[in-house]
């Protein structure tokens, strides 16, 4: 509903509020806004922005349409990207259409008033894909557009030379390209890379070498050409800065979880995928304590820290953000958590009223004002119809404190060095940035001998890599903390080797013992990763493990463990003697270090390795310590069986003498592994015992399925086909897929009638993975015996793997052509759109069809499992629901393929790929399942672009079902239950998932009831579409007025705030019906899932 008809109403409304939000309720990923887009100062007049801070508008189309990426120059002029591919890219045999212009204010009003295009697409010497990533410097421009990095000299604003400095960028996913570049303290230009974009990245011209990423953080160094990976991880990241008190940086990503704090050799968490690492054996957590998804969407982008003096008190340990679906610009506040930080909600610090406000980027302009760049479309997400998109808008804002006078901007390359070194005070970060660019690009002048300054700044030591001088050698341990952070990291990034030996061996005596703070163990442990690879850094890192104080810290564990991993397995008896000697009350190693060395030292498939993990074990004082080893060990054979290495018999006797539980149940698993009869018979007895612990049982049943002695099929045959618990039947039925044993198909199959949905799911899944059995699975299914509707089109895949024409045609026979073409999915698609339409759904009914269908693989609700995507985030509106549910492949990403793999002994396994290292692979399956796959016994490997999620799911289910299912994960349901009145008759109207609440043919007065019940008092918004005026009341409360929309009704055209109390409620909706087929649509405001609403109680027959 336009801004302006809420405005008038309320002026016209003076008994009670009405609630105006901007369109941050009711947020749809891939739904356009529906509103008309307008005039860029009714965009800025409908923006509510912090205490004491104003918006101006800088420049809009048609100076500038579709900005996707800014900068601004040592003159103050701004520099944007015209992005006209997005999202399909530059059609083959044609030159792009993107273009860069430079914006700028000639006159110091703070609007810009001169416009030049810089250079053009056709310009080019080759077509690129889209444009994404700017950054002057060097005389020139850094554009980055797959697949290259391109430099284009600047002569008096036109293009001279254009230079291809690197190439082999992806762009697989248009909206994860290469993005938001800007120069780093240490004089590198810095970028960032999505998760779903693959990359090869080489130089531009002659040989070199090839960098392989998706998901990172990267540099470039401008003046020896080298580029890397500087840390790995997050998802779609696209907004980062460095902060101006300690030059850290924090990123923010474009999906949940939205904010990182980023060293260098960090693995983050990924959104999915594996890092270039297999042995990292953990990731870096989001310091986010909360996520924005439930209120505004999960897309984020463009990034500022403002801790300066240039803002005031209260922002100053903060950053700011774009939320792309939210119309808004977001804050967190950050808090020290260790060596790195917690981020907190606060409060929205830009909220636009227009619904077309797309933020995109951040950057501080020569004024002190913050530029802020709108693509500004209808749609607010990648995943909208490529052809709907808006080519013909584009914002520039200025967000700056009140009253701030502007003037036109100083050329700060006209400064001398001593000038520009003073800049470094100037409380607006442009001024010492745009100075620490431009000292580095000159890189000629000298300071003086930096000891007589009083405190050596982080900014001081920036200038200091620009000068001859160089970086004076840092002295840890000084106060105040974080004094020598940058100093530390310059200090160890000397390009020769012999130079980082002499200086890490200087500091290592300062990191043994106290005397350190955390946050030079952070810097030190991140260098250490970056040359423990070229370099012995185990002196150092060794002292870094001694302090136990960082076992909990959010970042310096992982880091110390990837730079030790390569000590450890260049010499594994030294560092395990070290470990030993070292690891009484300290966590660090014990929680960390030791587990992950006895995962890496199995991997490396060295039966010595296994021997000295053995003998560690035994060597350890401490039960609780051994019992960690002895997990890890467990844990890194899998499901394998392994010739016992000779230190076995000896260990075992050691290690039975030890009586702690933990410690004889690990080494009873452990001897499993080795082929110990003794312990299999234990094994045997666990898993039968009622008595037993569950996870001991389930534990029992896991190693039986490794050993496969046919002693074992008929004890599993009975806990799969028993009366015990879900979990350990379960566990039973996937032990029972690793044995030879032609019929435990029809063993299986004779008890189907008497298993449980997930119970059946998992029978499938097994019997399809061998000839044999999938033979007598799919003869079930012809003579009726098991539904068709537990296969799906994974469970036939699978079977196809198998390559046996014979199954092949029996699959035809008895369930079908084995997938869908997009115009049935479509059709699909349409029908069940209608059968929303026709009746309600339930909650509590959908909740067990989740559980059923969909819990295998997703998150919801605090249910289910983390294989495929997290749905919490998405809009999770019907048309969203629709096409995820039922055209699941429609838009999937790489890391989400899945993996058929053909085994030695004729077996299938499919699944999504969790991990490889050089011995194996792991799939994860349905329920979270891994499944460990030694590569010698992998006939072949196959990824198919498609999900494990089932196409047209529906056919899976019945209409109702499906019905349920929308109505228990929709964001915000619809008021279904209802009473409408007219004069003195009431009637229950069919309401369906969709909310259509039809109105009574007859003109005149209607009376809408409905209940609600809230577990506390709150106040919430209840979202209406109307079209004439009304009132609304909860509770018999005094009405409140509102106007209608004069439109036809849809949904969320106007919101009321509204008070609930605990307990069931009662609305009251009145007005005057057209008596036309009119109808209204209802819901409450309800991000967190509070609310409670009459369920249906019987479903209408389909």
């Amino acid at each position: 509903m336009p801004l302006a008809r809420l405005l008038s109403l309320a002026i016209l409304v003076s008994l009670l509020p009405t609630a105006f939000a901007q369109r941050e309720f009711g947020f749809d990923n891939r739904k356009a806004s529906g509103q008309p887009y307008l005039k860029p100062e009714e965009s800025v007049a409908r923006t509510k922005v912090a205490d004491g801070f104003e918006v101006k508008l800088f420049a809009a189309e048609p100076q500038i349409v579709n900005p996707i990426a800014m900068t601004v120059d040592e003159k103050g002029r701004v520099w944007v990207v015209e992005c006209f591919e997005y999202p399909k890219r530059t059609a083959k045999g044609k030159m792009p259409r993107d273009r860069i212009k430079i914006l700028e204010d000639t006159d110091g009003d703070g609007v810009c008033d001169k416009v030049t295009t810089f250079i053009e697409g056709k310009d080019f010497p080759v077509p690129f894909d889209l444009a994404s990533g700017i950054e002057v410097g060097n005389g020139g421009v850094y554009l980055g557009a797959p697949p290259y990095l391109f430099f284009i000299e600047n002569k008096n604003d036109k293009p001279g030379k254009i230079e291809i400095l690197l190439k082999g960028f992806g762009s697989q996913d248009t909206h994860e390209t290469l993005n938001t570049f800007q120069w780093g303290p240490d004089g590198r230009l810095y970028g960032l890379h999505g998760v779903f974009t693959y990359s090869e990245v080489k130089p531009g011209e002659g040989d070199g070498p090839t960098t392989r990423l998706n998901a990172a953080i990267w540099r470039y160094d401008t003046r020896t050409k080298k580029f890397e990976v500087f840390a790995e991880g997050t998802s779609n990241p696209w907004g980062m800065d460095w902060r101006n008190t300690d030059g850290q940086f924090i990123l923010c990503c474009c999906v949940i979880p939205h904010l990182f704090h980023i060293v260098p050799g960090g693995n983050y968490k990924r959104q999915a995928g594996q890092g270039s690492n297999p042995y990292a054996y953990g990731e870096i957590k989001e310091i986010c304590d909360h996520t924005f998804h439930k209120e505004s969407g999960w897309a984020h982008a463009g990034l500022i820290s403002l801790d300066t003096p240039l803002m005031p008190e209260k922002y100053r340990n903060s950053v700011i953000f774009g939320s792309i679906h939210g119309c808004s610009i977001k804050q967190n506040i950050l808090k020290p958590n260790g060596s790195s930080f917690t981020a907190s909600q606060g409060d929205d610090f830009l909220v636009s009223g227009d619904k077309n406000f797309r933020p995109i980027n951040l950057r501080w302009g020569p004024n002190g004002e913050i530029y802020c760049i709108d693509w500004h479309d209808q749609n607010p997400c990648s995943q909208a119809n490529p052809d709907s998109w808006d080519y013909e808008h584009g914002r520039v804002y200025r967000i700056q404190t009140k009253g701030l006078k502007t003037k036109k901007a100083e050329d700060l390359s006209k400064k001398d060095p001593f000038e520009l070194y003073k800049l470094f005070d100037d409380p607006n970060p442009y001024m010492g940035r745009t100075a620490l660019r431009l000292l580095q690009e000159k890189g000629k002048s000298r300071i003086g001998d930096t000891s007589k300054w009083p405190f050596l700044t982080n900014k001081v030591l920036c200038g200091c890599l620009a000068d001859t001088v160089g970086v004076p050698e840092p002295r840890p341990g000084e106060s105040p903390a974080q004094k020598h952070d940058l100093a530390l990291r310059f200090f160890l990034e000397d390009p020769d080797p012999k130079t980082i030996a002499d200086r890490i061996a200087g500091l290592t005596p300062h990191f043994v013992g106290d005397g350190t703070d955390c946050f030079a163990r952070r810097e030190i442990a991140s260098a250490m990763v970056r040359h423990s690879r070229t370099l012995d850094v185990t002196a150092m890192v060794r002292a870094l493990a001694t302090h136990g104080e960082d076992a909990t810290d959010p970042v310096i564990p992982q880091l110390i463990w990837t730079a030790y991993e390569p000590s450890l397995v260049s010499k594994p008896s030294d560092e395990l003697n070290w470990l030993k000697d070292h690891a009484e009350r300290n966590p660090l190693i014990t929680d960390t270090i030791i587990p992950r060395a006895m995962r890496r030292l199995v991997a490396t498939g060295k039966r010595e390795d296994l021997g000295l993990c053995l003998n560690f074990a035994v060597q350890l004082t401490d039960s609780g310590v051994r019992a960690k080893a002895l997990d890890a060990l467990v844990t890194a054979i899998g499901n394998r069986l392994l010739d016992a290495p000779a230190e076995w018999e000896a260990a075992r006797a050691r290690l039975y003498e030890d009586e702690t539980p933990d410690v004889r149940r690990l080494t009873n698993r452990l001897a499993i592994k080795f082929h110990d009869v003794a312990a299999l018979r234990f094994a045997l007895k666990v898993a039968q015992e009622e008595l037993a612990p569950l996870h001991e049982r389930i534990s029992a049943v896991r190693d039986l399925g490794v050993a496969r002695s046919p002693e074992a099929i008929d004890p599993l045959l009975r806990l799969a086909r028993g009366p015990g618990p879900a979990e350990l039947r379960a566990e039973a039925v996937r032990s029972l897929g690793g044995f030879d044993a032609p019929k435990l198909a029809s063993d299986l199959l004779a008890d189907w009638a008497n298993y449980s949905p997930p119970l059946r799911n998992e029978v499938v899944q097994v019997l399809a993975g061998r000839k044999d059995w999938a033979a007598d699975l799919l003869k079930a299914v012809g003579e009726k015996k098991v539904d068709r509707m537990a296969l799906n089109d994974n469970t036939i895949l699978r079977i196809q793997a198998l390559k046996d024409k014979r199954l092949n045609a029996e699959v035809e026979k008895v369930w079908g052509r084995i997938r869908a073409t997009p115009a049935e999915l479509n059709r699909l698609i349409d029908k069940m759109r209608g059968e929303l339409s026709t009746a309600p759904g339930s909650f509590n009914r959908g909740r067990l069809v989740f559980d059923n269908q969909c819990a295998k693989c997703h998150k919801f609700d605090g249910r289910g499992s983390e294989v495929g995507p997290n749905i919490e985030g998405g809009g999770r509106d019907i048309e969203y629901l629709l096409i995820n549910v039922l055209d699941p492949n429609r838009v999937i990403g790489a890391p989400y393929f899945m993996r058929t793999v053909n085994l030695l002994n004729g077996r299938v396994e499919t699944g999504v790929l969790a991990a490889e290292d050089d011995q194996s692979i792991t799939l994860k399956t349905e329920n979270a399942v891994l499944k460990q796959i030694q590569k010698k016994d992998i006939d072949d490997i196959k990824v198919q672009e498609k999900s494990l999620m089932p196409e047209g799911l529906a056919n899976n289910m019945s209409v109702q079902d499906f019905r349920d299912l929308v109505r228990y994960v929709m964001a915000h349901p619809f008021l279904t239950d209802v009473t409408v009145q007219v004069g003195d008759k009431k009637t229950k109207p069919v309401v369906g998932v969709s909310g259509r609440i039809p109105l009574p043919e007859a003109k005149g007065p209607v009376r809408i009831e409905a209940e609600v019940t809230a577990p506390e008092d709150m106040r919430t918004r209840l979202l209406l579409g109307v079209r004439s005026d009304f009132t609304v009341s909860i509770n018999g409360s005094a009405p409140k007025l509102g106007k209608g929309s004069g439109a036809a009704a849809a949904p969320d055209q106007v919101a009321v705030e509204v008070e609930l109390s605990r307990g069931m409620n009662r609305l009251v909706i009145e007005m005057a019906s057209e008596g036309r087929g009119e109808a209204v649509f209802g819901r409450f405001w309800d991000p967190d899932r509070k609310l409670r609403y009459p369920d249906v109680e019987v479903a209408p027959k389909k």
